[in-house]
């Protein structure tokens, strides 16, 4: 149970991410992701180092293999549930609708905060509860937990901060190393920023997201991930 519960706190850092992404960027780098170590301990050292970080695109059942073993999700199948359900694809319409300021980190509007919380009570969308930021979005996946956590959420994160690791039901957190140093918080980002535009900072469609600390900011931040790909 102790190894159990110590392979659980496993986390992969935001900034451990956007290495590999850049890694993978490279001509080389995809190559080292499924190469054979053999015998070279320092390589398998690090493909263990790194197997947090590696996307979730499934729900790995029996035991099968996957990253975070069986039961984690990847937020782009949560997604593609979501989207085959009527319910929860309306949720998500509206939910693109009404936080455009959100995805530009100005604000949380009450209107936004509203249509998170109704998400909640839509049954398919407790997968998005779960799932995991996978794919090459996940920096923006970051991005978007990030101005959640801190604009709709903060009073209920006990003074963490967006960029903190320090949340305790398990949403935040999945992205950190308990070993890493968490880089500083962009808490010092002004709220002053709300006399900007409302359209979401990614390309059109409003797209990503990732998993805040906080129940209904885990549950809506999640599902923005996968829609980049469908740009």
């Amino acid at each position: 149970a102790a190894g159990a519960a110590a392979s659980s706190r496993r986390r992969c850092p935001s900034h451990c991410i956007a290495a590999l992404i850049q890694l993978n960027h490279t001509r080389r780098g995809p190559a080292l992701e499924d190469c054979d170590c053999a015998q070279d301990e320092n390589c398998r050292a690090t493909k263990r180092a790194i197997e947090p970080c590696l996307p979730r695109t499934s729900s790995p059942t029996g035991g099968g293999p996957g990253p975070g073993g069986p039961g984690v999700m990847g937020c782009t199948e949560a997604r593609r549930r979501c989207d085959w359900d009527s319910r929860c694809s309306l949720a998500l319409n509206r939910y693109m609708t009404y936080c455009g300021k959100l995805f530009n980190g100005l604000r949380c509007t009450p209107e936004c905060r509203a249509v998170i919380e109704d998400m909640l009570a839509v049954p398919k969308a407790v997968l998005l509860n779960d799932c995991v930021c996978d794919g090459l979005e996940r920096p923006i996946c970051e991005s978007v937990k990030e101005n959640m956590a801190r604009l709709c959420f903060g009073a209920d994160m006990g003074g963490n901060g967006a960029g903190s690791s320090g949340g305790s039901d398990g949403g935040l957190e999945e992205y950190y190393d308990e070993d890493y140093e968490e880089e500083p918080s962009q808490k010092g980002r002004d709220d002053a920023e709300d006399n900007a535009g409302a359209e979401p900072g990614f390309p059109v469609q409003a797209d990503n997201a990732g998993r805040p600390a906080g129940a209904a900011g885990a549950l809506l931040a999640s599902i923005l991930v996968p829609l980049l790909p469908r740009l």
